[in-house]
């Protein structure tokens, strides 16, 4: 089954990003730049080195957020994820704040060539547990191949 984009999604205007970036800008201090991906959908994006050894490539994370004036939207963005691949096991975590403790983490892995999520939170520095609040994340795209696996998904509730 195909996930039905509602139309303001593939006409994202990227000056309206929040402070879901301030995450992005702090931890990586990258420059972000506009990219439409293979669903046709705008992201702000940024891409950095990981300087994980064993790595091919770059990550990824980008951001599409509903225009201000969707009101009924404030609580969901769709996000896109490029993870290079290790030989010992790849994994990305994103922070919905700029802390990780106390706020909605995404944990995503790969098993096999299928991506895998994982909403958690953690209450100090400790093993995070899973997320029981009303965030829910669907799946817009996934791939995976030798270097790097890909994921294009829709929070809603985060």
């Amino acid at each position: 089954a195909r996930l039905s984009i509602p139309s303001w999604r593939g006409n994202m205007k990227l000056t309206q990003i929040t402070l879901a970036l301030s995450l992005a800008c702090d931890v990586v201090a990258q420059v972000f730049n506009a990219f439409t991906d293979s669903n046709g959908i705008d992201f702000w994006q940024a891409t950095w080195d990981t300087k994980v050894k064993g790595t091919k490539g770059d990550a990824q994370w980008g951001i599409a957020l509903p225009p201000a004036s969707e009101t009924g939207l404030r609580n969901e963005y769709i996000g896109r994820l490029v993870v290079p691949k290790t030989n010992s096991g790849t994994w990305m975590g994103l922070s919905h704040a700029s802390e990780m403790t106390g706020t909605l983490l995404l944990i995503t892995w790969l098993d096999g060539d299928e991506v895998k999520t994982s909403f958690r939170c953690a209450t100090g520095y400790v093993a995070p547990h899973i997320y029981t609040g009303n965030a829910t994340l669907s799946v817009i795209s996934q791939s995976s191949n030798k270097t790097h696996y890909e994921l294009t998904y829709l929070c809603e509730g985060c």
